[in-house]
C-alpha cells in the first residue's frame, strides 16, 4: 500500500512539477511574446480613433499608450545632407510590456530602459549618426523642429524582424509631433493604440472596439509582430509537452505494476474476510477505503514533492528566468489531481475491483492468483492512456498517433518476446543443463516475461527518448543559433562596394553569410488573377506578401538553411522554364501557390512574370538572410540591385564597428544581438526543463524496477524451491536466473532502442523540425546498460532464494 501511494504520488508530482513549470514558463513566454507588441493588445489605424472609440477606451481602467509612425526627411542642424527616416512618436508608458534597449555611444553595449525621449529630444539608430555624420548631443531637424540627440536607439520590442523595408528610426516624444508640422490630414501615418492590464477587461475592450472598427483599423496579433520569436516559442512548447508526457506515462506504468502486485498480495486477506462472512457494502468499504485514503494522501504528497522540485528547478535555472515569475494558475493543480485520478481509476481500479469478487476457496492455496478479466483491464488502461496522452498534447490527431505507436510497440514487444522464447528453446535443446532450464523457465512463465519486457522496455525507452531530446534534439535546435550566429545585418550594399566589403570582412576575420542581390518588388498576380482576389489563411506571412514590397533575389545554389519540398532547384532545371521562381512553403500554402503557377511581380512600374519551379522550407530563426521568393539567374537582371548579408561580430570587435560602418556610407546596418540573445535564452531554458524531467523519469524507473521485482519475488522463491526439490544446487539455480535476467534485459533493451530511433527520427523531422543525430549514449543505455541493470536488480532479488528450503513448497501451497 505504501508503494501504491508512492506510485500515485510520483505520477502526481511529475505532472504537478512539469505542468507548474510549464504553466509559469508559458505565462512568461506569453508575456515575452506580447512584448513584441509592447502590449497585451494593439489597435492599429491609419487615422486617429474617433470620439466613440475614445469614450469606449475611457470606460476601462487599463494601462495604455500611443505611438505614431511616419516617414520624413531628416537632416543635421547645419543643413548638410538629408536622409529618409522613419519617425516614431511615443507617449509616456511606452512600451507597456518589454523595454527599449539604448546605448550612450555609437555601437555601444545596449541596456534596458523604461524611459522615453524627453520633450525636445530624440533617440536615433546608429545609422542615422553614421549617414548624417552626427554625434550624440548634436541636433537633428525633423520637419520644422530641431531636436537634440541624447541616446542611440538599439531595440524596440514592437519593431518586428523584417530587415529589408526598414528606414532608419528616430524616436521622439509625442508632444513634439505638432512642432514638426509634418503630420497633416491625408499624411501617410500609422497609429498604434497599446493596452495592457486585466485580461477580462482587455477582452471586453477588444469586443466593444471590434464593433466600431473601420476598414483602416485592425487588431495586431503576436504572429504578425515577430515571426522569429513566434517560431521559437512554438518549438519550446513542443519540447515541454513531449518531455512532460513521457514522464507522466512512465509514472502511470509504475502505478499499474504496483496496483497489480497490491491486488495479488491482498487476495489472501480478502479471501479470509469472505470466509468470515464479510460481504456487500462492508466488503466494498474494506476494499475501497484504503485506496481512497492513500489516493488523497498521494495527491498531497505529490503537490508537496512536485512543488519542491519545481523550486529546485527554478533555482537551477538561475538567471535564465526572471527573479519573479508569474504566479501559477489553477490549471497545474487541476491537471495533477486529474492525472492521479486517471491513473487510479484506469490503471489501479481494474485490479482493486477484482478483489471484490475474491473467492473464499483461494484461502486454500496462497499461490493461486485470481483470474484478472483481461478485456476489461486492457480497455480501462487504454482509455486512461488515451486521456493522459490527450491531456499532454491537447491535439486529438497527435494523441491518436502516439497511442497507435505505443500499441504497435506493445504488439511488437509481445511478438518478439514470444518468438525469442520459442527460438531460444529450440537453440539450447541439446546444450548445457542451465541453458535448457532457462529456456523451460521462460516458456513456463512466458506471459510474465512478456509483461517484464514491455514494462522494462517502456521504462528504458522513456529514459532514452528524454535523453535524446535533451542531448541531441535541443542541441540540434541550439545549433541553429550558435555562439557565432549573425548579429549584424548589412543591406543596401551597392555593386561597386561588394569586393571592398568582403575584403574588409576578411581583414577583420569576421564570419558572414553569403552576399545576396536584392530587388524590391511586389507580388501582384497569380495566374493573371489580381493578388487581392486571394484570401490569406491563418499564417500572417501571406499578409506580409500582400501589404509590402518583398526582397526579391536570385541564386544558383540553394541556401543552406532551405530545403526543397516540391519541384527542383534552379540549377537542376533542364531549361524548360527560363524564368523560374522558388517559393517559401508558408506563403505558398497561404496563397494556394502550386508548382507550375505563373506569378507576376511589379518592380516600380514594370511587371514581369515567373513560373513556380519549387517550393521550399526556410529557417526564419537562422539569423541569416531569408527570402520568400528566389529567382533563377537572369530574371532580375534588368532591375536596380543592392546586396544584403549578415555577419557575426563579438563584443571585443564592437569598438571597430563604427570605423567599419563609416567605410560604407551607403549601406545600412542592423544590430540584432538583443533578439538573438532572447531566442538563445529560450532554448537554454527548455534544455534545463527537459533535464529536470529526466530526473523524475529516473525516479519513476526505479519504482518500475521495484514493482517488477516485487511481482516476481514469490515466483522466484517458488521456482527455487522446485529446483531444489529436483536436486539442483544453489549455484545452478542462480545461473539459470542470471541467464533469464540477461535475456530479458537484451530483449527489452533492443526493443526500446528500436522504438527510440524511430520516435527520435519522427520528432526531429516532423515535430520540432530539427536534425536526427545518432546518439551513442542512448545506444549504450539500451543495448549495454539495460541488460546489466536487469541482471543487477534480479541478482539482488534472487539472493533471498539462497536459503530457500524444499519445505517452502508446503507453506506456499
Amino acid at each position: 500500500m505504501r508503494l501504491f501511494c508512492v506510485a500515485v504520488a510520483l505520477a502526481c508530482a511529475v505532472t504537478f512539477s512539469i505542468t507548474l513549470l510549464g504553466d509559469r514558463l508559458e505565462q512568461l513566454f506569453d508575456a515575452q511574446s506580447k512584448e513584441v507588441l509592447a502590449a497585451d493588445i494593439v489597435l492599429q489605424s491609419s487615422t486617429e480613433i474617433n470620439s466613440q472609440q475614445e469614450n469606449i477606451i475611457d470606460q476601462f481602467e487599463l494601462r495604455h499608450a500611443r505611438t505614431l509612425t511616419f516617414q520624413t526627411m531628416a537632416n543635421p542642424e547645419d543643413g548638410e545632407g538629408f536622409l529618409l527616416s522613419s519617425v516614431k512618436a511615443v507617449t509616456n508608458g511606452y512600451p507597456l510590456l518589454g523595454e527599449l534597449q539604448t546605448a550612450y555611444k555609437q555601437f555601444g553595449v545596449p541596456s534596458g530602459t523604461q524611459d522615453i525621449p524627453m520633450v525636445g529630444q530624440v533617440w536615433v539608430e546608429d545609422r542615422i549618426l553614421n549617414e548624417l555624420n552626427l554625434q550624440l548631443s548634436q541636433f537633428i531637424n525633423i520637419g520644422e523642429a530641431s531636436l537634440k540627440i541624447t541616446r542611440v536607439l538599439v531595440y524596440e520590442p514592437d519593431r518586428g524582424n523584417s530587415f529589408y523595408s526598414f528606414t532608419p528610426r528616430i524616436m521622439m516624444n509625442w508632444s513634439d509631433v505638432d512642432a514638426t508640422k509634418v503630420v497633416k490630414p491625408g499624411s501617410r501615418v500609422k497609429y498604434r493604440y497599446l493596452f495592457a492590464g486585466n485580461q477580462d477587461k482587455l477582452f471586453d475592450l477588444k469586443s466593444k472596439l471590434s464593433e466600431t472598427l473601420q476598414l483602416n483599423q485592425q487588431f495586431v496579433s503576436v504572429d504578425q509582430a515577430n515571426q522569429t520569436l513566434t517560431n521559437t516559442l512554438e518549438r519550446a512548447y513542443r519540447f515541454l509537452n513531449i518531455t512532460a508526457l513521457i514522464a507522466i506515462l512512465l509514472g502511470a506504468i509504475a502505478a499499474a505494476l504496483v496496483s497489480f502486485q497490491y491486488a495479488n498480495e491482498m487476495t489472501y486477506q480478502y479471501a479470509l474476510l469472505r470466509c468470515l462472512g464479510m460481504q456487500g457494502k462492508h466488503m466494498v468499504g474494506a476494499v475501497t477505503f484504503p485506496i481512497i485514503v492513500f489516493f488523497l494522501l498521494a495527491i498531497i504528497i505529490g503537490f508537496v514533492v512536485g512543488g519542491g522540485a519545481h523550486l529546485i528547478i527554478l533555482r537551477a535555472l538561475g538567471n535564465l528566468v526572471p527573479e519573479t515569475l508569474p504566479g501559477p494558475s489553477i490549471k497545474p493543480f487541476i491537471l495533477s489531481a486529474l492525472t492521479a485520478l486517471i491513473v487510479v481509476v484506469s490503471f489501479a481500479c481494474p485490479f482493486i475491483y477484482n478483489l471484490l469478487k475474491t473467492a473464499p476457496k483461494l484461502l486454500l492455496n496462497r499461490m493461486e492468483v485470481q483470474r484478472q478479466p483481461i478485456g476489461i483491464t486492457l480497455a480501462s488502461m487504454l482509455l486512461g492512456l488515451s486521456c493522459l496522452i490527450y491531456l499532454g498534447t491537447r491535439d486529438a490527431l497527435i494523441s491518436i498517433y502516439i497511442l497507435a505507436v505505443l500499441l504497435v510497440f506493445v504488439l511488437i514487444a509481445y511478438i518478439v518476446t514470444r518468438y525469442f522464447i520459442s527460438w531460444y528453446g529450440v537453440l539450447v535443446q541439446k546444450k548445457f543443463i542451465s541453458m535448457n532450464l532457462t529456456a523451460r523457465s521462460l516458456k513456463a512463465n512466458k506471459y510474465m516475461v512478456v509483461i517484464q519486457v514491455i514494462a522494462i522496455a517502456l521504462t528504458i525507452f522513456s529514459l532514452a527518448i528524454i535523453s535524446t531530446i535533451r542531448d541531441d534534439l535541443v542541441s540540434s535546435w541550439q545549433s541553429k543559433i550558435p555562439d557565432n550566429a549573425p548579429n549584424i545585418f548589412a543591406i543596401n550594399l551597392f555593386d561597386h562596394d561588394r569586393k571592398k566589403f568582403l575584403s574588409e570582412l576578411t581583414r577583420l576575420d569576421i564570419d558572414s553569410s553569403d552576399l545576396y542581390p536584392i530587388v524590391r518588388g511586389r507580388l501582384s498576380a497569380i495566374n493573371d488573377n489580381e493578388i487581392r482576389q486571394y484570401v490569406s489563411k491563418d499564417d500572417s506571412r501571406g499578409d506580409e506578401a500582400l501589404d509590402r514590397d518583398l526582397a526579391l533575389t536570385w541564386a544558383n545554389e540553394l541556401p543552406k538553411e532551405n530545403e526543397i519540398l516540391q519541384g527542383i532547384w534552379h540549377s537542376a532545371n533542364s531549361g524548360e522554364y527560363k524564368s523560374g521562381v522558388s517559393v517559401e512553403e508558408g506563403i505558398a500554402d497561404n496563397l494556394d501557390i502550386k508548382l507550375g503557377d505563373k506569378l507576376s511581380f511589379t518592380v516600380e512600374s514594370e511587371v514581369f512574370s515567373a513560373v513556380v519551379t519549387s517550393i521550399r522550407t526556410v529557417e526564419w530563426e537562422s539569423f541569416s538572410p531569408n527570402f520568400y521568393m528566389i529567382f533563377s539567374d537572369g530574371v532580375l537582371d534588368d532591375y536596380a540591385t543592392t546586396y544584403i548579408t549578415s555577419f557575426h561580430i563579438g563584443n571585443e570587435q564592437r569598438s571597430n564597428l563604427a570605423d567599419f560602418v563609416k567605410k560604407f556610407p551607403s549601406a545600412t546596418f542592423f544590430d540584432v544581438e538583443f533578439l538573438l540573445t532572447r531566442v538563445r535564452g529560450i532554448a537554454e531554458k527548455i534544455s534545463y526543463a527537459v533535464e529536470a524531467v529526466l530526473y523524475f523519469a529516473i525516479l519513476s524507473s526505479i519504482l518500475v524496477f521495484i514493482s517488477i521485482e516485487m511481482i516476481l519475488r514469490k515466483y522466484r522463491i517458488y521456482s527455487a524451491a522446485i529446483f531444489k526439490a529436483l536436486g539442483a544446487n544453489t549455484k545452478l539455480i542462480h545461473k539459470v536466473f542470471r541467464s533469464e535476467f540477461i535475456l530479458i534485459g537484451v530483449i527489452a533493451g533492443s526493443t526500446a532502442y528500436l522504438l527510440n530511433v524511430i520516435i527520435s527520427y519522427v520528432i526531429a523531422n516532423y515535430i520540432i523540425e530539427g536534425q536526427f543525430i545518432f546518439n551513442i549514449k542512448t545506444t549504450i543505455l539500451c543495448l549495454v546498460i539495460t541488460p546489466i541493470l536487469v541482471l543487477a536488480a534480479g541478482y539482488i532479488s534472487v539472493r533471498r532464494t539462497k536459503n530457500v528450503s524444499v519445505k517452502k513448497l508446503l507453506i506456499l501451497n
